[in-house]
C-alpha cells in the first residue's frame, strides 16, 4: 500500500514447472501441465474456478478470459518447462531452457547495445554462421525472454520487430535471489528470474496511477 495515495500495488503470481532432470516435455504434456497450472492459479490467485470455455484468443493470438470482470493471465512453455502468470494488469510471460543460438539470430533480434551485452565487446562480433558460446547464449536468452514477454503483454506478438523492443539488462535492479527487475514508469515493468538453467521473464503493464506490481514466484509441484 502506498501511504501517500492509499492505493495498493497490483499483484502478479508466476507458477512454473521444471521437469527434473530437464528432460523434453512432449507437446501433449506441455498442454496438460499448462492447463492444470492455470486451473490452480485461477483458484489460488483470483479465488474463482477456471472455466475453460471462457478462454479466448485475440486476432493476434493473445489468450484472454472472456468475462465481465478482467482476469489477466498468460502462458508459456519450452522443451523442459511450462509457466503461467496471473495478474491484476495485462501480463506477458516467456520461458526458455538452454538451447543453441546462431550468431545471426542475435544480430537479427538485438540492437547494438544488446549485442555488446551478449558478446561483451563493441568491436568484435563473431561470424554470422557461428553458434553463440554457452555464456553468450545465456545472455541472449535473457534478452529474448524479456522481448517475448513484452510483446505478449501488449498483445502485438511477433508483428513487432524484436530489434525495436530493447532492454538494458545492466540497468536492472536485483530484487531477490536470481531475480532482477526494470520499471519504465507509466508503461511497463519487466522481471527476469533464472532458477537453475531456466530463464523466465514476465512483463506487466504499468499504469500511471498505480504502483509497480508485486511479483510472486512459485515453483509448481502439484503434478498429478
Amino acid at each position: 500500500m502506498d501511504k501517500s495515495t492509499g492505493k495498493a500495488a497490483p499483484q502478479c503470481a508466476v507458477y512454473y514447472y521444471i521437469d527434473t532432470p530437464c528432460q523434453t516435455l512432449s507437446p501433449a504434456r506441455q498442454g496438460a501441465l499448462t492447463l492444470q497450472i492455470l486451473h490452480d492459479a485461477f483458484l489460488s490467485f483470483f479465488g474463482i474456478p477456471l472455466q475453460e470455455s471462457l478462454i479466448k484468443r485475440t486476432s493476434y493470438g493473445k489468450p484472454y478470459y472472456d468475462s465481465p470482470q478482467e482476469y489477466f493471465f498468460n502462458i508459456t512453455h519450452c522443451s523442459a518447462a511450462v509457466a503461467v502468470a496471473v495478474a491484476g494488469v495485462s501480463v506477458g510471460i516467456d520461458i526458455e531452457a538452454p538451447r543453441p543460438v546462431k550468431c545471426r539470430t542475435a544480430k537479427k533480434c538485438c540492437n547494438n547495445r544488446e549485442l555488446e551485452y551478449i558478446f561483451k565487446s563493441s568491436k568484435h562480433l563473431p561470424d554470422r554462421a557461428q553458434d553463440l558460446t554457452g555464456e553468450e547464449a545465456k545472455r541472449f536468452l535473457s534478452l529474448w525472454t524479456l522481448k517475448e514477454s513484452y510483446v505478449k503483454m501488449t498483445g502485438d506478438g511477433m508483428r513487432i520487430p524484436f530489434q525495436s523492443v530493447c532492454f538494458d539488462i545492466t540497468a536492472f535492479k536485483e530484487t531477490g535471489q536470481h531475480i532482477i527487475e526494470w520499471i519504465k514508469p507509466g508503461q511497463y515493468q519487466s522481471c527476469l528470474y533464472t532458477p537453475g538453467n531456466i530463464t523466465i521473464a514476465v512483463t506487466l503493464q504499468q499504469k500511471p496511477d498505480l504502483l509497480a506490481s508485486n511479483v510472486l514466484w512459485y515453483r509448481y509441484c502439484g503434478e498429478s
